[in-house]
């Protein structure tokens, strides 16, 4: 900036306060052609000039020196909380997040106790008892919902080395399993969760007892034909959910008599 224009704006600088009083005071008064060349040439230094005083700026923050450093104005309370959350993301990004392990936990208390209410320990022979949980198991539960498009069913395999790959199980849809097969047996409540790293899954153990006592037109096919396998689900005593923490779903239902959940089973006959 040259000298003469720095005597100028020195000279505006001392002149437009009283132009601004007298334009408040008497609004018939037009300001001196000097100072409506001025405002074209320095709107923001007459903006500031005739602001009320109450509303300018601390001297010091606006004449500040080269290199100085100017204390700023707290930001509102409101923008404050938007940069907050803003940096934290949806969700609270920035805090922290549950592990895997974590998450099976919560979907296995919320499935045990889902069942726990729908389809509670009852006499085994209680067909009203059946069809209220095969309902309420086939609707929109938390045990349905968690079940992969194509679950493996079937019994745990005799051999504790077998891998599930190894096992004979069967594909089910979901309306397949909580329509004919879960609901044939009656939940506990009580849940344990652990991790098999060799099946790389969550393996949820619900404690369960079985319906022995149906009608024959109530089972899925006549499977009390074969001994062996009859005598399976009448001692089982927990139905295996095997957890994929990658997706939260259920990849294999299976049901066993080698639970580990405490529960006296009487059987029937």
């Amino acid at each position: 900036m040259d000298e003469k224009r720095s005597e100028e704006i020195e000279s505006l600088q001392m002149s437009v306060p009283s132009l601004c009083r007298r334009d408040r005071n008497e609004p018939g008064t037009r300001e001196p052609r000097r100072a409506r060349a001025a405002l074209i040439a320095a709107p923001l230094l007459l903006v500031a000039s005739c602001a009320p005083q109450s509303e300018q700026e601390p001297p010091a923050a606006s004449l500040a020196a080269p290199g100085s450093v100017v204390a700023q104005a707290p930001l509102p309370q409101a923008t404050t909380l938007a940069m907050s959350s803003t940096a934290a993301g949806d969700g609270g990004a920035g805090a922290p997040r549950a592990s895997a392990g974590e998450k099976v936990r919560a979907l296995a208390a919320s499935i045990a106790a889902e069942l726990a209410e729908r389809c509670p320990v009852r006499d085994p022979a209680d067909q009203t008892a059946y069809e209220t949980c095969r309902k309420a198991m086939f609707g929109g539960s938390r045990i349905r919902g968690s079940l992969a498009a194509y679950t493996h069913w079937g019994r745990q395999s005799r051999d504790p080395e077998k891998t599930l790959k190894e096992t004979n199980l069967t594909q089910f849809g979901p309306d397949v399993l909580t329509g004919m097969y879960l609901p044939l047996f009656m939940f506990t409540g009580k849940q344990q969760v652990t991790y098999d790293t060799r099946e790389k899954l969550y393996r949820v153990e619900l404690g369960a007892r079985f319906r022995n006592r149906l009608q024959p037109g109530q089972f899925p096919y006549p499977f009390w034909h074969e001994d062996e396998k009859w005598t399976t689900y009448e001692n089982a005593n927990a139905i295996l959910l095997w957890v994929d923490p990658r997706q939260m779903i259920v990849r294999t239902a299976q049901f066993t008599a080698r639970g580990t959940l405490a529960h006296s089973i009487r059987r029937s006959c």
